[in-house]
């Protein structure tokens, strides 16, 4: 991250946690805090299903989720917590609850991490069985395990904060589900016109958390593994694991094949499937203190013939990029296309020459949280404050040449009198 501001939709909640701009200190804040969470929901739904507070040390969850039909329809629920006790409810269009709760869930659990029940603040921290290891002595980032939930396989990311105004200590969170970085892994692959597939792999548990598959990743009650999935490409890719790292099991085999693709950047092989040949792209990320294998399959014979001078080099240069867009879909897409928006936004405005509307949009929006954009908007805007200053001007200066011309043409009427060539006489 270079120390910018994070692209991340938790650690950007967690910032402003940070900075006071959320507080729940009183029940002003509280409510006004909750409003904005609100907000932010309505605006990121295609990109998360959920944005809530864990608080800190009781642990008890409250915010917002949401469900996106078929039909594009989005429906929001408000999470409450008292006690070991979390009920859902369902909301109106300005996140107001509405009562009675859809359903309630007590869970006392044992009082120990691994049993924490209810209590988010033991469930997330060190040894917790949600997996996502947070230290509440600092301010921290992580994921959690992958679950599931209502039978949709979800993975959170959580942010632990600290205000530096109040010391208020709380912990936000952001749920995905499966499916959506399958969207995006499959949106970025569009692009290409040869066969190409491609997958995210969690090396610590063996799940698929994304893939260009139509394959069923989990059941209603069971996560599968890569050895698990029903598709040719992850069971030529446990054949590879099964050939090259033996006596293990599918999670110690994926240890050593990232640790191998690791050490070389990117780790290609051919692979034969179905009579076709196939060149296998294996490159591995460390993210929040999770390993993940990116796999990229690419069909040879496609693309030699409509290639015919690729050569081996160029092969691998462009599995490396497709590798490259993947891992940075995966990773850091989400927030990133959002400020785009903004950018492409009001650069449509000025194309449009509708400079008015152009500076309402302008006082109404921050800018980016990501610096490259935050830059380009600073610099677009003062162009933009320039140009409008420079069609006020010209403006009144047409004004005056208009007024200028229309009083000299008064003044000055055609002559009456006629003239006449005159000829020279010897």
């Amino acid at each position: 991250m270079n120390g910018r501001p994070s692209t991340s939709t938790t650690q950007t909640t967690q910032t402003k946690a940070s900075s006071n701009e959320w507080s729940f200190s009183t029940p002003e804040q509280t409510q006004a805090t909750f409003a904005a969470m609100f907000s932010e929901l309505k605006g990121l739904t295609q990109f998360t299903t959920s944005m809530y507070v864990m608080t800190y040390p009781e642990g008890l969850q409250l915010g917002y989720s949401c469900y996106r039909d078929s039909k594009g329809k989005t429906t929001y629920y408000w999470w409450n917590q008292t006690g070991f006790t979390l009920s859902i409810y369902l909301c109106d269009n300005a996140g107001h609850p509405l009562e009675p709760p859809l359903k309630s869930n007590t869970d006392k659990g044992d009082g120990t991490a691994s049993n924490a029940g209810n209590n988010n603040t033991l469930s997330n921290g060190v040894n917790g069985n949600q997996g996502a290891n947070l230290n509440y002595s600092t301010a921290q980032f992580a994921f959690t395990n992958t679950y599931l939930y209502d039978s949709v396989a979800y993975k959170s990311s959580y942010a632990f904060a600290i205000n530096s105004v109040t010391g208020e200590k709380a912990t936000f969170g952001n749920d995905w589900t499966l499916e959506f970085v399958s969207t995006q892994i499959n949106e970025i692959l569009k692009v290409f016109k040869y066969p190409v597939f491609a997958a995210a792999v969690e090396c610590e548990t063996g799940y698929v958390l994304g893939t260009s598959s139509t394959a069923q990743l989990f059941n209603d009650s069971v996560i599968y593994s890569v050895r698990e999935v029903d598709d040719p490409f992850f069971k030529d890719f446990t054949r590879l694991l099964d050939g090259t790292f033996t006596g293990g099991n599918v999670t110690v085999q994926l240890g050593g094949v990232s640790s191998v693709a690791e050490g070389q950047d990117r780790w290609f092989l051919d692979r034969n499937i179905a009579g076709s040949r196939w060149k296998l792209g294996i490159n591995a990320h460390l993210f929040a203190g999770r390993k993940i294998l990116l796999l990229v399959y690419m069909n040879i014979d496609s693309v030699e013939s409509q290639m015919d001078r690729l050569s081996t080099k160029t092969g691998y240069m462009m599995l490396g990029i497709i590798a490259a867009f993947v891992a940075l879909t995966v990773l850091f897409s989400i927030v990133i296309s959002r400020q785009l928006q903004v950018v492409v936004r009001r650069i449509q405005l000025l194309k449009d020459l509708k400079v008015s509307e152009m500076a309402e949009d302008v006082d109404g929006h921050a800018y980016s949280v990501v610096f490259e954009l935050a830059e380009l908007q600073k610099a677009f805007n003062s162009m933009t404050a320039v140009f409008t200053e420079f069609l006020k001007k010209n403006a009144a200066m047409t004004r005056k040449v208009v007024m200028h011309s229309e009083g000299v043409a008064q003044e000055v009427k055609p002559s009456s009198k006629k003239i006449v060539k005159s000829t020279d006489t010897e």
